[in-house]
């Protein structure tokens, strides 16, 4: 598969197939990095959930009032999932088969998930310590892409982290020449 090697130089965006029965181009695409190497192309990303957990303490005050103080505790985050992608199979499964074996701190690894369009990066997640909890089947169509299996992954990790990027300005077209061509000035 290549659009899964690091060395080629250009990018280029995850499209159905001409005989793909209408469907328009991918909006965009979710990449997965494991320790430096893209290991997939995915069409939806969900979960991972931040959540701070809430610790109450309450305070009673010498003249008998009291209330409740809401302190932040641990930050958790829950496992997230990249769906319909097209991906090295055997480097995923040699990794859940690491957690599923137990050799834990083998399978703990720290990766990015970028959200692209046209290979322009527009969201990034960083995480760390992850290690794969679901690894889905297969889907495949005798009809429509036959030599690809879209998968999908949960992944839990300890720590997940936005990374700003920046995002190249939008070009606004020039429309003058439109509006003096509908409404002329002279």
């Amino acid at each position: 598969m290549p659009f899964l090697r690091r060395d080629l130089e250009e990018e280029k965006s995850l499209g159905r197939t001409p005989q793909g029965f209408g469907y328009d181009l991918l909006s965009y695409e979710f990449h997965l990095e494991v320790q430096g190497l893209l290991v997939g192309v995915f069409e939806r990303l969900t979960g991972g959930e931040i959540e701070i957990a809430r610790i109450e303490h309450d305070i009673v005050y010498e003249s008998g009032a009291s209330t409740t103080l809401f302190i932040p505790g641990t930050t958790s985050f829950a496992p997230f999932t990249l769906e319909r992608g097209f991906a090295n199979y055997q480097e995923l499964y040699k990794w859940f088969a690491l957690a599923s074996n137990g050799r834990i701190v083998e399978a703990r690894r720290d990766g990015s998930v970028y959200m692209k369009r046209h290979g322009t990066t527009y969201l990034q997640w960083d995480f760390k310590r992850a290690w794969p909890v679901k690894l889905s089947g297969f889907s495949f169509n005798q009809y429509v892409d036959l030599q690809k299996a879209r998968i999908s992954i949960t992944l839990a990790a300890e720590l997940i982290e936005f990374v700003e990027v920046a995002v190249p300005p939008k070009e606004s077209p020039d429309l003058s020449a439109y509006f003096n061509k509908i409404f002329p000035t002279s």
